[in-house]
């Protein structure tokens, strides 16, 4: 697969209640983020706002 010369920034935003963090996560660490790098991410990360 040919590597792109330009970064590509992927940011999805998704309000959900505080109980379905958790099933979230895990869905995104042991599935999402697996299929991002087989896109040919070379970083992925998540973060939860606070305030």
């Amino acid at each position: 697969m040919p590597r792109i010369s330009e970064p590509i920034f992927y940011v999805i935003e998704v309000d959900m209640p505080d109980r379905d963090f958790k099933e979230f996560m895990d869905w995104y660490s042991g599935v999402h983020a697996a299929h991002l790098y087989e896109a040919g991410s070379t970083t992925c990360a998540s973060y939860k706002a606070v305030a």
